[in-house]
């Protein structure tokens, strides 16, 4: 089995939009563009989850995967989403899934996307992951790796196509996910010799790893929402409705019937992605709707959190969430 570096987990930023969508009011004036970018984010998730199990079958313990790894070089940054590192080769794999035909443009660099008789254009993928194996080709230049790149479509039944028609760099770029296995095994049959010992493998992949930027955006700042805007209470584990009521030291849910005395640590999840860490009794009892300023200290107490301040201006510190 290969060794996974660097997990495949959901992102802060899907995270983050998950938590807005349970506190936007469904009449909210953005809440389409935030349901279209969690959409979008959703989608790119699962067709890495796709990717990856068409890794699983074929690779060796030679191979380190690495998931969304998200590299800073001056104000630019660079987001790979699969990393495969071998000792002869590294690959990065610009995984898309979308769905229609898509049509990529390459006398103007775009990608155009057909579906359902409507046309839409993106940004060229082929050149986004060239110019990501460019920036690992440079970083890692000391052992003169080569590495190559390939965009992967993750819908089976998405159809391929490029202009000119059979551009070679659209046939040799970009693959379905069916492909990718086909791909790896050529490469390990044109690349015998290890240039890296397997221990500086795995120490490259850990520096790799430790270079890591999360995406971490504001949102209430990016969709323009005020914090009053959101909805508070305690949230159903279950059916995500809100507010849950506090019976015998549980929660309970309206909705769904849903019984719980550990509903809260989520609820404060959410708190720590759209406001932040720090968090004093009064907030905690407008953001869990906890009714009295005993009921919150006792609640705080529980957690057994650090804190600033004086007892009068005491703020606790919530778990920063990676």
């Amino acid at each position: 089995m290969f060794l996974i570096v660097k997990e495949l987990q959901p992102s802060i930023r899907l995270r983050k939009l998950e938590a807005l969508l349970r506190r936007l009011p469904s009449h909210h004036r953005e809440r389409r563009r935030v349901e279209d970018e969690y959409a979008r984010r959703m989608a790119g998730y699962r067709g890495e989850q796709s990717v990856g199990y068409h890794l699983i079958p074929m690779l060796s313990k030679e191979f380190l995967v690495l998931y969304d790894l998200r590299m800073q070089k001056n104000s630019s940054f660079y987001q790979m989403d699969i990393q495969i590192l071998t000792p002869a080769f590294f690959v990065i794999l610009e995984v898309k899934n979308m769905s229609g035909t898509l049509c990529f443009d390459q006398p103007f660099s775009q990608l155009i996307r057909t579906i359902n008789g409507k046309e839409e254009a993106f940004a060229c993928p082929i050149v986004q992951v060239k110019r990501q194996a460019n920036y690992l080709e440079n970083w890692a230049s000391v052992y003169r790796i080569p590495v190559h790149s390939y965009v992967v479509i993750s819908n089976p039944a998405t159809i391929i196509k490029s202009i000119p028609a059979y551009s070679d760099i659209v046939v040799k770029t970009v693959i379905h996910a069916a492909a990718v296995e086909e791909k790896i095994t050529s490469l390990r049959t044109r690349y015998r010799e290890p240039l890296m010992s397997p221990k500086e493998l795995f120490k490259l992949s850990k520096k790799l790893k430790n270079l890591h930027v999360p995406d971490n955006p504001d949102l209430l700042s990016m969709f323009q929402i005020r914090r009053n805007e959101l909805l508070t209470g305690v949230h159903c584990p279950s059916c995500s409705s809100i507010p849950m009521r506090k019976i015998s030291g549980a929660w309970s849910c309206r909705k769904c019937g849903c019984l719980t005395k550990t509903a809260h640590l989520n609820t404060l999840d959410d708190y720590v992605l759209l406001l932040g860490t720090s968090i004093t009794n009064r907030q905690v009892r407008e953001f869990l709707q906890v009714s009295s300023t005993f009921s919150a200290s006792k609640l705080l107490a529980s957690l057994n959190l650090s804190h600033t301040g004086t007892y009068r201006n005491r703020a606790y510190l919530l778990p920063v969430l990676t």
